[in-house]
């Protein structure tokens, strides 16, 4: 809701009260605000900071694709892909909803939106985020991403 200043204060405090096993996610979320408020310095710091605590995320495909790096991006994508899709973390669609941002960044409007469309169909629901989430600046305005949306927002 571009309530950006607010969006940083509240994932400063949750970092603050989160277990640093947690920290990572909340990280990357405050750099993706700090990306759409032009702060790529304290971006890459909280990117910097999620990956220090865990470096077999997706925080290095997101560091990748950031970069520009196809190659590398790929390479993360696919080791996730070859993984048990059966564990929890996949069933919810976070992690495809993750490499449609990646493909987005990369501007691959077709990659990005079969991936979102595959995090919609494993449960991903977080349609606000969606709709704000800077990533998505590539294939927001698309109108395939439009009917995506409203595909499952009815479900």
């Amino acid at each position: 809701m571009k309530q950006y200043e607010n969006a940083i204060q509240d994932y400063t405090i949750a970092l603050s009260k989160s277990p640093d096993k947690k920290k990572d996610n909340l990280y990357m979320h405050r750099a993706n605000v700090y990306l759409a408020v032009n702060d790529k310095e304290k971006s890459l710091i909280d990117i910097g900071s999620a990956f220090a605590l865990n470096p077999d995320s997706l925080t290095l495909g997101y560091l990748y694709a950031l970069k520009g790096d196809k190659e590398n991006t790929e390479k993360i994508i696919n080791t996730f892909l070859s993984k048990d899709l059966n564990q929890s973390c996949c069933k919810s669609g976070n992690r495809f909803y993750n490499i449609a941002c990646f493909y987005s960044i990369l501007n691959n409007k077709e990659k990005a939106l079969e991936s979102l469309e595959k995090s919609l169909q494993l449960g991903y629901n977080n349609f606000n985020w969606i709709q704000v989430d800077y990533d998505m600046k590539n294939i927001k305005n698309l109108p395939e991403f439009t009917q995506l949306i409203l595909k499952y927002q009815t479900k």
